[in-house]
């Protein structure tokens, strides 16, 4: 276990732990218990305040019954091309907004087969 509270990761990783601990009704001690290791080690992991090595990402995942990607994968985050397009909304005229919708709704429709797209 490594001190690296600049880590990027443990903020997401800190909340599905937490998250998933809550979910799942086990108090810390029991956590640690299941993964063999200390409850000071979920607490400081809990907290973002030691960036776990890969060996104990893993015993927490299979302690939940999640694979190693899941802890560390932040459900809150969007994409660039979705930050983009909200950007780019947020920018337009209403009227623009009302196109830009209006074309995505025509893109998302499935084409009609007695019509040609060319």
């Amino acid at each position: 276990m490594t001190d690296d509270s600049d880590d990027p990761t443990l903020p997401v990783l800190a909340r599905n732990v937490r998250r998933l601990r809550h979910h799942r009704k086990l108090t810390q001690f029991e956590l640690a218990r299941r993964c063999k290791l200390s409850s000071r080690t979920i607490l400081a992991i809990e907290q973002g305040q030691n960036t776990p090595n890969l060996t104990t990402i893993e015993l927490l995942a299979q302690a939940f019954g999640k694979s190693a990607s899941t802890l560390l994968h932040d459900p809150d985050s969007r994409s660039t091309t979705t930050r983009f397009l909200v950007d780019l909304l947020a920018r337009a005229s209403a009227r623009k907004r009302s196109a830009i919708v209006g074309y995505a709704k025509h893109l998302m429709d499935p084409p009609d087969s007695t019509t040609s797209t060319i």
